[in-house]
């Protein structure tokens, strides 16, 4: 979603594949899952004993001594976790056959468990690592125990977290999570070296908006609710703020709300986010108002604001507000499911932001090698007299996603795609970055947020963090660099 911009030059710098549903049964499991995990942190990291060293550590006198007997203890300790750990791997693979055992296991199911088993093997395997470099030192490694303790702190964290959502209590499993934001922001570098993510837990298809001196990211349901909102006030430190959207409309169902938009305006907020529809298993396009940035949501129609079944559904919306104030809804429809290429389409909607006004327009379709079948995820930004339209494009789930540009001629098109379009692709660890949103500061700086997979943990069940970086524009292409 994106406001008109102001300037461009050519050396301006103006500024599923679905989520898991929070079903009983995934609730149960995740909360077994978090428990599992939280005994092979709460062991490996023995949090009271390294608390314990590192105190003695800073405060005795005779270092070498006091070293010498609690590296002698943590080596002990270590024997008894590495027991330990071959108990959580047998209990993670038993937990993975019965969830695969089930009568009508789903995929989702089979995510869940995989997601258990994936855990427990990082997690082995940094156990493993940090403590064979305690045993084949002759000193306790401060560092080393700095990392321990912010890998304990995060844990104990989720350990709650997994509490309250095992309670079906959001806002207790939001409240968990923020208390330690800060340590599981330091301990994702240990765990995933290289990730650099603005924001350490799971926040697909973000969109950020700046109001009342805050800038309020959005993102795909995920342990956070339905639509997930954090907050930061420099774009480098965010906390957790809530759940925006207080209940879904009665024709969706639940797990499946995905990649949201809010628009901000004289009037509230408007939220546009795409639902599972409960008659024919389709997701459909909704739109919520909230009078305050972060909402509770609440929904406008008895029914969906798009819903093109014969395409087989839309998801992504997207809004821009042109230089005029003519407001314009933009969507993917899922034609790759019905065997064809997907499509990006627009239209202009009415003052109320509730209705469309006119026809919908045909914007892009998935037609280049990089591309796959998918397009997905638009994001149309104006500046001056030119319309940039940004998207994803490929299988969202691997490597080959990535994001791309068209120029188009107007709101509604046509649009048309640069030889060499691609602005964002994998690099290093960043993996299959896209699902991004285009938004401009109050100074003029343009930004884009996207997410992306942290390699080589790409796909279910891993998780996908959100990304912010600069925008510029060389000769009027947009050119993304880091901060």
């Amino acid at each position: 979603m994106t406001l008109a911009g102001t300037d461009l030059g050519t050396d301006a710098t103006p500024e599923v594949e679905p989520q898991p549903p929070p079903s009983t049964m995934r609730a149960r499991s995740r909360a077994r899952i978090a428990a599992l995990i939280v005994l092979l942190a709460l062991n490996l990291l023995a949090l009271d004993r390294a608390r314990q060293v590192r105190a003695e550590l800073y405060a005795q006198s005779d270092a070498n001594t006091t070293q010498s007997v609690a590296l002698a203890d943590l080596r002990t300790q270590r024997d008894a976790v590495a027991l330990r750990l071959e108990s959580l791997r047998t209990d993670a693979n038993a937990r993975q056959r019965e969830l695969k055992a089930v009568e009508g296991s789903s995929a989702v199911k089979a995510i869940e468990s995989d997601f258990l088993s994936g855990e427990i093997q990082r997690f082995t395997d940094k156990a493993r690592t940090l403590r064979d470099r305690l045993n084949t030192s002759n000193t306790v490694d401060r560092d080393q125990l700095q990392k321990l303790l912010l890998l304990a702190e995060c844990y104990d964290g989720i350990r709650q977290a997994s509490v309250a959502l095992d309670r079906g209590d959001t806002t207790g499993t939001v409240a968990a999570l923020k208390s330690v934001s800060a340590p599981c922001q330091q301990a994702l570098t240990i765990v995933e070296p290289g990730a650099d993510a603005a924001f350490p837990f799971d926040f697909p298809d973000p969109t950020v908006i700046y109001a009342n001196g805050s800038y309020y990211a959005f993102a795909t349901n995920a342990s956070g609710g339905k639509v997930q909102v954090i907050q930061s006030t420099d774009l480098d430190r965010w906390t957790w703020v809530g759940e925006a959207l207080g209940q879904l409309p009665g024709w969706a169902v639940p797990g499946w709300t995905w990649a949201p938009a809010v628009i901000p305006q004289p009037d509230g907020y408007y939220l546009y986010y795409s639902a599972r529809r409960a008659s024919d298993s389709r997701e459909c396009i909704s739109v919520a108002k909230a009078s305050a940035p972060a909402g509770p949501y609440v929904d406008l129609r008895p029914s969906p604001i798009v819903c093109p079944i014969e395409q087989g559904g839309a998801i992504d919306p997207d809004v821009l507000i042109a230089s005029d104030g003519t407001p314009y809804l933009y969507w993917k429809t899922e034609n790759e499911t019905r065997g064809g290429n997907a499509r990006l389409w627009g239209a202009k909607l009415k003052p109320t932001f509730d209705e469309l006004d006119g026809n919908p327009q045909l914007l892009l379709a998935a037609d280049r090698g990089w591309e796959g079948r998918t397009v997905e995820g638009p994001s149309m930004i104006q500046v001056n007299d030119r319309y940039l339209l940004f998207y994803s494009a490929n299988r969202f789930d691997t490597a080959d996603y990535a994001e791309g540009y068209a120029v188009c001629d107007s709101p509604v098109g046509p649009c048309t795609k640069p030889a060499d379009n691609v602005v964002l692709k994998t690099s290093g660890p960043v993996a299959g970055p896209g699902g991004a949103d285009v938004f401009q500061a109050p100074g003029g700086q343009w930004f884009v947020a996207y997410h992306a997979w942290t390699a080589p943990n790409i796909g279910y069940p891993n998780r996908r963090r959100i990304y912010v970086d600069k925008l510029s524009f060389q000769n009027g292409r947009p050119v993304v660099a880091p901060k």
